[in-house]
């Protein structure tokens, strides 16, 4: 069992060096910047008491843009994509580690316990299996579906 946290601790603490966890730090010599619009835009009001007309605005609408249905929809439709494919990348690495380690694992059994190589290769198809159904997650889930209403 100690060897099972040795290999977790390992892995998690690879994970924190990965491109993936890396690629949003800002990098002044690459020229990231963070943007401040909107904080001198006018948008406030250096007076106290006294409210901008984009204040007046704000307030008079309730804050909230005027959008259709169609505009919604597209919105939630894109932010739910971004979120499925953050999830695929974030998958991906350990789907990747684990067959590895599965294909690791079946060496040993080869060359040793016949068990392990069983395990191994259950432990490999699982993974492929995981895989697959991460990246084809919408087509998988179409089929289904379509099967069901069949």
């Amino acid at each position: 069992m100690k060897w099972l946290q040795a290999w977790l601790s390992l892995l998690f603490s690879l994970m924190l060096f990965f491109p993936t966890n890396v690629a949003f730090a800002a990098d002044p010599q690459a020229g990231v910047r963070f943007s401040t619009e909107g904080i001198d835009s006018g948008v406030y009001s250096s007076q106290p008491g006294r409210m901008t007309e984009k204040e007046q605005q704000s307030i008079s609408s309730g804050g909230i843009p005027k959008t259709t249905i169609d505009q919604a929809t597209q919105w939630a439709n894109r932010k739910g994509s971004d979120v499925v494919s953050f999830l695929q990348s974030a998958a991906k690495p350990f789907a990747v580690i684990f067959f590895i380690l599965s294909g690791v694992m079946a060496v040993f059994g080869v060359f040793g316990n016949g068990s392990l190589l069983s395990k191994a290769l259950v432990g490999a198809g699982i993974v492929a299996a995981a895989y697959a159904g991460i990246l084809y997650a919408e087509p998988l889930l179409s089929w289904f579906v379509g099967w069901l209403t069949s």
